[in-house]
């Protein structure tokens, strides 16, 4: 999957999941500033995870409480990467 086909199921999931318009989900958007409280956070990861199919590590569950949107697309795409090896 390429790297744009990623960031766009990732902005489209954290639209959703957040509730706000695609237009204000881009890479240097903090999460905090979507209105993200810990639970919203929780069900990105869960949704993350279901969406493309990989096991979110303690430490990057961690990361998205602190995280940018960018943040969650590496996340996405390392996972990705390791699947395919």
């Amino acid at each position: 999957m390429s790297a744009d086909t990623i960031a766009r199921r990732v902005a489209v999931l954290i639209s959703r999941e957040f509730r706000v318009d695609l237009d204000r989900v881009t890479p240097d958007t903090k999460l905090e500033t979507l209105g993200a409280d810990n639970i919203d956070v929780v069900n990105l990861a869960l949704d993350v995870e279901d969406e493309f199919g990989i096991l979110l590590t303690e430490e990057q569950m961690q990361a998205l409480d602190v995280g940018t949107v960018g943040d969650v697309i590496l996340i996405a795409e390392a996972g990705q990467q390791k699947a395919a090896a």
